[in-house]
């Protein structure tokens, strides 16, 4: 297992050795190792491509629930992947997503059968979403 994990913890994926250092050795996120590797998140490819879309005024130009592009599944996305929190250029995108969940098309399409509200899951959780919730500039 020490082997497995020492080829994680040497991957070109930034987000693999975040992943290694916080779930499975259970870094802190205070940690120098933690802090290094979101750093290298935050500047990785793939983070590049995510955030790619971005118009001038930082919102990404499509429905913010548009499956992997839209500015819910980015924001998410990003917080899985160990972007590091407090980045204010993220706010537009969070206000994005605000606005839509929050919108009074999105609230009245939510049904109720039965007396019971019926939900998705993944778009007010991932607004709620740990690593994104609390002091980031993210949702």
């Amino acid at each position: 297992m020490k082997e497995l994990i020492g080829e994680l913890l040497e991957s070109e994926e930034p987000s693999v050795r975040y992943k290694v250092l916080a779930a499975v050795l259970r870094k802190g996120p205070r940690s120098r190792a933690v802090k290094e590797a979101q750093a290298a998140v935050k500047k990785s490819q793939r983070v590049r491509a995510l955030l790619s879309e971005r118009d001038a005024d930082g919102r990404i130009p499509f429905n913010p629930y548009s499956k992997w592009r839209g500015a819910h599944w980015v924001l998410a996305t990003l917080a899985d992947i160990g972007y590091p929190p407090e980045d204010n250029t993220l706010i537009p995108l969070r206000e994005q997503v605000l606005g839509w969940l929050l919108s009074e098309k999105h609230t009245n399409s939510i049904p109720t059968i039965e007396g019971r509200v019926r939900r998705c899951g993944s778009q007010e959780g991932n607004a709620l979403f740990p690593p994104l919730a609390g002091k980031s500039a993210c949702v």
